[in-house]
């Protein structure tokens, strides 16, 4: 296909697709898969190498789409028609008087109930939506969360993690993974010794969907749904809510077409499951972030189109955690932006790691069973995994300070933070090996400088910082004429450390009012 062919073609593709339309899953004929995906992707579809056919591409498309993209010279071939997954699931227990079967949403949430009553010391099942103020979903449903932790109705001084899956509907193997996982934690509690002293020290949350809305649609109406349900008001329905996150938002991997597999929606985290997660991650800070999809049997890093300073070094943990997920060490770096797992590193600089699991969104329900026992080693291993450095910000008095925690040399370009948390005062980072120069900051008190060597073990740095003395303008520690001629100096040439002493103006006027503040600083003296 000639490229100007191409480029009409994408205009075209988005005229008016019917919302009532079935979804087809098609195969593309492709001597060069990768040339291939990189066109649809650019027209707004989501498209991967074909698991099992040889030179293809599969995608998921409409009535309208399927017409397009042979009118554009490929060659899709239908290999299957959406339809309710409870139709599906009925059809595969033909014969069998009690079929194995994926669960219902409410199924889902009577499992984790069920669990939560068999092991109430160590596991508690969490309205997010309630707990953390967060708005409904577009039908009006909440989002639940098991959290799984020693003395588990208090929070305490530990790290806290995160396994989350279902954020795309149709990938409905994801849940029964996140459910296997809870179930290997909790019944291994007390016997296994390794997972005792997990949960022991750990605080860890497993969310098996993140999207209620479209798992349900998924089972009642469309098994190949994405989305979640926002009524777009132009026919269409939906955002991806792996596009929406903040961090990066319509940079890469998304689409602004309400219609496309990959709308990230009118405006950055416009959708209420994307704020539930940004006010989880705020109020919990997670060290730890495993985001489950399905498929492909890899594991994801980093940030797509925008650069990491560690990207090497996440691309090592990401072949070490595919290995132990039975993968074979198969990694790749992320597709897209605008994505949970890359809004956790950007936002607390947590290790984490996106899982595209299985060959299928939906393989037969053993198949899923087998493959969250694959896995489970994998969601182990980024559970107990250690951060090469962590600790705790406080003051004088042991009091937690919510301090920033920065990395002088490292070229951090997209705003990335780290810092420690205002409830217990505890930080974490997971950079690779090497020694670094590390800022420990915060509003009223004097910064401090420690320089780290990062090793095979894990450093732990506990920070004490000290009120900021206004009076100390050399940053001397020690109040002389220096600290004078430093203020004078600043004084007159208008700077704002001169000009912001006395705030009764509001404003950042040097005058008399500032020197007066000054001289009463510093016969104060420091704390």
């Amino acid at each position: 296909m000639k490229l100007g062919h191409w480029i009409l073609s994408t205009i075209v593709f988005a005229s008016v697709r019917a919302h009532a339309q079935p979804l087809f899953r098609v195969h593309v004929e492709a001597d060069r898969p990768a040339a291939v995906i990189g066109m649809l992707e650019s027209a707004g579809f989501e498209a991967w190498v074909a698991g099992d056919a040889d030179r293809a591409v599969e995608l998921v498309v409409s009535g309208t789409d399927l017409a397009d993209l042979r009118s554009w010279g490929l060659k899709p071939t239908v290999i299957e028609r959406s339809r309710p997954f409870a139709e599906i699931q009925r059809a595969r227990g033909s014969g069998r008087p009690e079929p194995p079967e994926y669960p219902t949403l409410s199924e889902i949430v009577s499992s984790m109930n069920a669990t939560a009553a068999a092991h109430p010391g160590i596991a508690r099942v969490v309205d997010l939506t309630t707990e953390l103020g967060a708005p409904p979903t577009h039908e009006g449903r909440h989002i639940f969360a098991m959290r799984i932790s020693d003395n588990v109705g208090i929070d305490e001084d530990e790290p806290a993690s995160l396994l989350v899956s279902n954020h795309h509907a149709r990938e409905i193997v994801t849940p029964v993974i996140a459910l296997h996982v809870i179930e290997r934690l909790t019944t291994g509690y007390g016997s296994d010794p390794a997972l005792t002293d997990l949960i022991d020290n750990n605080d860890i949350w497993i969310v098996p969907t993140w999207n209620p809305d479209g798992y349900e649609y998924v089972f009642t109406t469309n098994n190949m749904w994405r989305k979640n349900r926002r009524n777009n008001g132009n026919g269409s329905f939906g955002v991806d809510l792996n596009r929406n996150y903040p961090f990066g938002w319509s940079q890469c991997g998304g689409s602004s077409n309400p219609w496309s597999e990959v709308y990230s929606g009118p405006f950055a985290a416009s959708e209420p499951e994307t704020q539930t997660m940004v006010l989880f991650s705020q109020a919990r800070r997670f060290a730890r972030v495993a985001d489950l999809h399905s498929s492909g049997r890899e594991v994801r890093y980093g940030y797509g189109c925008w650069d990491h300073p560690w990207a090497g070094f996440m691309s090592d943990e990401a072949v070490q955690l595919s290995i132990a997920s039975g993968y074979g060490g198969s990694t790749r770096r992320s597709c897209c932006l605008g994505g949970d797992f890359a809004y956790h590193i950007s936002a607390t600089g947590s290790y984490s790691y996106l899982w595209e699991t299985a060959t299928q969104f939906q393989p037969p329900f053993a198949s899923a069973l087998e493959e969250a026992a694959l896995v489970w080693p994998g969601m182990l291993a980024l559970f107990q995994r250690a951060a090469p450095l962590s600790g705790h910000v406080t003051d004088a008095g042991g009091s937690p300070i919510e301090a920033s925690v920065t990395f002088t040399q490292v070229g951090f370009t997209r705003g990335e933070r780290h810092g420690s948390d205002a409830t217990f005062g505890r930080y974490h980072a997971f950079p690779p090996a090497g020694v670094y120069n590390v800022e420990f900051s915060a509003a009223g008190f004097t910064p401090q400088v420690h320089t780290v060597s990062i090793s095979g073990a894990g450093v732990v740095l506990d920070v004490s910082l000290s009120p900021e003395c206004y009076a100390d303008c050399d940053g001397s520690g020690t109040l002389d004429i220096f600290d004078f001629l430093c203020f004078q100096n600043s004084f007159v040439l208008g700077e704002p450390y001169a000009c912001g002493c006395d705030a009764s103006t509001g404003q950042l006027v040097c005058d008399v009012f500032d020197f007066l503040c000054f001289q009463d600083a510093f016969v104060a003296g420091c704390p």
